[in-house]
């Protein structure tokens, strides 16, 4: 007898551990870059990546063509899969808290987040909450698979912390629905899509203040620098020098 189970929750495979020698789990994502250009015929270039960092790859998207009817189905993905979900099972949910601080996370790209740093973020617009409060919150937003943390590695020690991650939504559509902005071809948004990727294929992804991401998968590491741009000798010299050193 072969058994499939699908959800949208690390709780749950937490719950399975058990039985992890018989166990094949099978990740599913949106659309990553090249199954959108795949999916629509078209080739990887600039202006492909624009559409992608728009619309996103979750695949009902892929076939509409009117931006309210994308906001209104990504307001269903948001509610049904981290509010309505945890709410059925009398798990903790405040609906306006959770939103407001994926919004508040999704507006910080590429920047570490901590609880009492989104409770500054959410006081500086009115809205109170405790740092134990956004604490079990952050772990909320990760848990249901909407935002992949990455979290700092101490090379010297090969210790993670446990505070201070980056947090990156899962498809570029969601981070766009959340903050109300296009989808530009930035730095944040780059790095995001790099590291989302890099979970794709498989990477167990950190980060380190000397390099951009550190990524193990069977028993290898690699080491990557990111940057957006490299204009001239100077900022190559920068952006390879964490390299030099290992």
């Amino acid at each position: 007898v072969i058994l499939y189970i699908t959800a949208a929750s690390q709780s749950f495979l937490t719950q399975l551990a058990p039985l992890q020698s018989q166990l094949a789990v099978i990740p599913v994502l949106p659309l990553g870059f090249a199954e959108f250009c795949q999916h629509h015929h078209q080739p990887a270039n600039e202006h492909t990546l624009y559409q992608y960092l728009n619309v996103g790859g979750f695949p009902f998207i892929q076939n509409v063509h009117d931006q309210l009817t994308r906001e209104n189905y990504l307001d269903g993905v948001f509610n049904t899969v981290l509010v309505s979900d945890f709410a059925k099972h009398g798990a903790l949910c405040n609906p306006f808290l959770t939103k407001q601080l994926a919004i508040l996370v999704a507006g910080q790209l590429g920047a570490p987040i901590n609880a009492s740093r989104a409770v500054n973020g959410l006081k500086e617009i009115g809205i109170p909450a405790s740092s134990k409060t956004l604490s079990a919150y952050l772990t909320l937003l990760a848990d249901t698979y909407l935002f992949y943390p990455c979290y700092e590695l101490d090379l010297a020690t090969n210790r993670i912390k446990p505070t201070n991650a980056k947090y990156y939504p899962v498809d570029p559509g969601l981070r766009n629905y959340l903050t109300n902005q296009k989808g530009v071809l930035s730095q944040a948004n780059l790095e995001a899509l790099l590291f989302i990727e890099l979970v794709r294929r498989g990477y167990t992804v950190h980060t380190n203040k000397r390099f951009s991401f550190i990524a193990d998968r069977h028993q290898q590491r690699t080491y990557i620098q990111f940057s957006y741009s490299i204009r001239n000798q100077h900022e190559y010299n920068q952006a390879i020098a964490s390299l030099r050193s290992l």
